[in-house]
């Protein structure tokens, strides 16, 4: 055994201490013979069949983060429209705030004249 490579030893010491009790199939090349042999039938069609499912739920997942994607950004679209409509009634309203306070600026200064005025002729 000291000249043989470990994985050789062991399969050696695997075949002692398990030994197969039914007859090896033939040497055919065949993928089929060697997954019987081992107990389990390798079916192409399955993994085939498999490998298009697993295909067919990431494009599926993949659409649905575009279409979450899509949905955020009219979301986000939507926000900014209601954020420049508040900024604009903010500042409308300021402007309103604004003439209104000069509208009372000059009413007071209006009552001064005219204190001042029926003083003078009093």
């Amino acid at each position: 055994l000291h000249e043989v490579a470990g994985s050789e030893v062991a399969i050696r010491i695997f075949n002692i201490m398990h030994p197969y009790q039914r007859q090896l199939p033939g040497q055919t090349g065949d993928e089929e013979a060697i997954s019987n042999f081992f107990g389990d039938v390798w079916d192409p069609v399955d993994d085939l069949r498999k490998l298009k499912d697993a295909k067919d739920k990431l494009l599926d997942k993949s659409k649905q983060s575009e279409e979450q994607d899509i949905a955020l950004v009219d979301k986000l679209k939507n926000l900014e429209f209601l954020l420049k409509v508040a900024t604009e009634k903010n500042v409308a309203k300021d402007t309103e705030i604004s003439l209104l306070k000069n509208e009372i600026e000059d009413k007071n200064q209006r009552i001064v004249e005219l204190e001042t005025g029926d003083r003078l002729i009093s």
